[in-house]
């Protein structure tokens, strides 16, 4: 696979993150998302009140993946993950956050790498609030909405 081509057009790509976040979610959330139609959005805006965010590096493309959350939703998914009954975001549930933005893109790195992507492990990191959700990379952004429970949370790639 040429990594020449718009990661962001790629259906492989899509397909290996949905596909990481769905099979991470069953497995560790003990909850099926539904994946909503993916779309590019050209200016990047903060679609949660709370994200965790990894750098993504392959050869020429460079951007990053984040994994933005409705308060909510991310309560509900990480309550689901630990076992614990947390009502509001907490260090915990930032921490949990970060681990599952982790085994996402892990799953996803894992995929892609089998088709002639390079991409490494890299560390997350977790930011909380609309205003402090800042990507490291400027470009187009791809976003693959998903719901759960009735609650939103997006993962969006963003490729320089």
């Amino acid at each position: 696979m040429s990594e020449a081509a718009n990661p962001l057009t790629n259906k492989l790509v899509i397909q290996a993150f949905s596909d990481g976040v769905i099979h991470t979610l069953k497995t560790m959330a003990k909850t099926t998302p539904v994946a909503e139609k993916p779309f590019v959005d050209k200016k990047y805006r903060p679609k949660g009140a709370v994200a965790g965010m990894i750098g993504m590096v392959s050869g020429k493309i460079k951007g990053n993946l984040t994994i933005s959350f409705e308060k909510e939703a991310a309560i509900k998914i990480i309550n689901n993950m630990i076992g614990e009954n947390h009502t509001d975001i907490d260090s915990q549930v930032l921490d949990a956050i970060g681990e599952l933005t982790n085994i996402v893109y892990g799953c996803a790195k894992t995929v892609l790498n089998e088709f002639g992507y390079t991409f490494q492990m890299a560390i997350p990191i977790v930011i909380e609030g609309y205003d402090g959700i800042i990507p490291m990379h400027k470009g187009s952004t791809l976003i693959l909405p998903f719901k759960t429970e009735g609650h939103s949370f997006y993962l969006e790639i963003i490729v320089q």
